[in-house]
């Protein structure tokens, strides 16, 4: 890369970061010191918004670790918030029980304590992982520039944490097994991500970090089960489904748009099952007939995959997405960019911007277009 060119680049990072960075401040600006939205203040239920309903699950789950159903109720989940810190509205988490065994030690803290560290943390492992992938200052950069922490601040989720551990466990696979796998086996929090990272290791005959994180993601998968019962993770995928079919514009996902612009499910779950065929069709064509395709595009095209798989995704998952963007750029910085790459990079920082003008004007999230552009920027850059 020239030195103009690089002079260009970190401009453009820098005043993403500037821009990205304020906008983070100024939502955090509508929240009091509890976390819960200043008076006259209505559009927001409290700091971490999906996060709350979360944390309501993994608390109710310890207290009634064999009352499962219990925990994922939603009208439970409300009374317990509503009890514990006085927030307003209604929530219906369902994430799986193994993130609730991650975090346990963290439970004892109140909610706005636990948000501040799930933050701090987030943030920290976060820039861990672009530091993997870029030198110390674009990866500082590029952590305040891109809208992930954004979205993770705002929406919750824990997409933060599974990009993270993601692109550790794919980039430290060769060099440090031990740790990858480590991080690996933390992935099966979000067991899709889990079996797309252990696919990518099989294909690159990576078996020692493929080995360590089986055998940590068994443990905890024992552990969890001990812990709260094999219930919890049926009753996790049925409060999903439940919230997705009676609430499905509180989804960003091929099956929500559909379902949330009317159409029959029959519809909805034909477009869905369709997507899933094209992004294992274009996958195997990317893993098995694209000998000279690199590693870093193989890694973004697993990002987006797992985003376009997952019928239940929402706004604070999407951080993924700005991994596999930090995949395309990485890979930028050996073999330049193609022509489709700038306009679609581009619009992957100014997205925050210009989602709620898009989804107003189309009912559909940019995050979800620019999520199914990517297999196709992945595809280019892989001829």
């Amino acid at each position: 890369m020239s030195a103009e060119n690089r002079i260009f680049q970190y401009l453009f990072l820098m005043l993403f970061a500037i821009l990205t960075g304020y906008t983070m401040v100024i939502r955090s600006s509508f929240y009091g010191e509890d976390g819960l939205p200043k008076a006259g203040i209505t559009a927001f239920r409290v700091a971490g918004e999906n996060l709350a309903g979360d944390y309501a699950l993994f608390r109710l789950l310890e207290e009634t670790p064999n009352e499962s159903a219990k925990a994922y109720d939603a009208e439970v989940q409300t009374e317990f918030l509503k009890d514990k810190i006085h927030t307003d509205g209604s929530f219906a988490a369902f994430a799986a029980p193994t993130k609730s065994f991650i975090v346990v030690p963290f439970l004892i803290l109140t909610y706005e304590i636990f948000f501040e560290t799930w933050q701090m943390w987030g943030m920290f492992l976060f820039g861990i992982a672009l530091y993997s992938l870029f030198p110390l200052k674009k990866a500082l950069l590029l952590l305040f520039a891109l809208p992930a922490m954004f979205l993770a601040t705002a929406f919750g989720g824990w997409s933060l944490f599974i990009s993270s551990a993601l692109i550790l466990t794919l980039v430290q696979a060769e060099k440090h097994p031990r740790w990858a796998g480590f991080f690996g086996g933390l992935l099966i929090a979000e067991p899709l991500c889990f079996f797309l990272v252990q696919f990518a290791l099989y294909i690159r005959k990576q078996k020692r970090t493929a080995k360590i994180s089986i055998i940590f993601a068994a443990v905890i998968l024992f552990f969890t089960i001990a812990r709260y019962g094999f219930s919890a993770f049926i009753e996790s995928m049925l409060a999903g489904g439940r919230a997705l079919l009676y609430t499905p514009c509180d989804f960003i996902s091929i099956p929500s748009a559909f379902l949330c612009a009317g159409f029959p499910i029959w519809l909805a779950a034909l477009f869905y099952f369709g997507c899933v065929a094209a992004v294992i069709y274009f996958g195997f064509i990317l893993f098995f007939r694209r000998p000279l395709c690199q590693p870093s595009v193989q890694d973004a095209y697993l990002c987006s995959a797992a985003l376009l798989l997952m019928p239940f995704s929402q706004m604070g998952d999407y951080v993924m997405v700005y991994a596999a963007i930090a995949f395309l750029l990485n890979d930028s910085e050996d073999r330049a960019f193609l022509p489709w790459d700038k306009p679609w990079i581009l619009l992957a920082f100014l997205s925050i911007y210009l989602d709620g003008y898009f989804m107003q004007r189309t009912g559909v999230s940019l995050q979800l277009i620019l999520t199914s552009a990517i297999p196709f920027l992945c595809w280019h850059r892989s001829l």
